[in-house]
C-alpha cells in the first residue's frame, strides 16, 4: 500500500464518520436538551461531542458482540456531558472548534417525523434519545427506498403510498 492510499483511506473513513455525525445529530441533540440545557448550549454541546467522535476512536472501539452502535453512542454521550460540566465553565465558548451551521444541516434534512410534546414532556433522556434514533432510522429508510423506486422509475407509486408508510399510528 502507497501513502496516497493510505491518505484515501483515511479521508475516506473521515468522510463515512462525518456522514454518521450528519445521520444522528438529532438524538444526540434532543437527549442533550433533555438533559436541561438551553438550545443554544445544546448545540454547543453536540458539535463539541461530534468533534471529539470524529477525532476519537469511538467507532474503532464498537464491537457488535458487546452491543448495538446506539448503545455505545448513548454511553459515549452521557460520559462525554459528564465531562463537560466542569471544562465548560473554564473554556471561553469557541475555543479551538470551528462551528458548523445547524440551519444547515435541519433544512438539508428536516424531520417528517414529530413528536407531540405533551407525550414527551415526562419522558427520560434516555427515552427522547431512543425516539429520535428510531425517527432518524425510519426516515434514512423511507428516503432509501423512494431514492429506490425513483431509480426504477416507480417514485409515482412511491409518492403514493409514502403517507400510509410514514402514518400516525395509534
Amino acid at each position: 500500500m502507497s501513502c496516497s492510499d493510505s491518505a484515501s483511506d483515511e479521508d475516506k473513513a473521515q468522510n463515512a464518520l462525518a456522514e454518521l455525525c450528519k445521520i444522528y445529530w438529532r438524538p444526540v441533540f434532543a437527549f442533550i436538551c433533555r438533559q436541561g440545557h438551553s438550545i443554544p448550549d445544546a448545540q454547543d454541546l453536540t458539535q463539541d461531542f461530534f468533534g471529539r467522535v470524529i477525532k476519537g476512536r469511538l467507532i474503532q472501539s464498537a464491537d457488535r458482540n458487546k452491543g448495538r452502535f446506539r448503545s455505545l453512542l448513548l454511553k459515549a454521550l452521557q460520559r462525554f456531558l459528564h465531562d463537560q460540566v466542569d471544562k465548560r465553565h473554564a473554556r471561553k465558548r469557541g475555543g479551538d472548534l470551528h462551528f458548523v451551521s445547524w440551519d444547515d444541516w435541519m433544512t438539508e434534512a428536516p424531520s417528517h417525523l414529530s413528536i407531540r410534546e405533551q407525550e414527551s414532556n415526562n419522558w427520560s433522556p434516555e427515552r427522547i434519545f431512543d425516539v429520535r434514533w428510531a425517527a432518524t432510522v425510519v426516515e434514512r429508510a423511507l428516503r432509501r427506498l423512494g431514492d429506490e423506486c425513483e431509480k426504477h422509475g416507480r417514485r409515482r407509486v412511491f409518492d403514493v403510498l409514502s403517507s400510509c408508510l410514514a402514518a400516525e399510528r395509534e
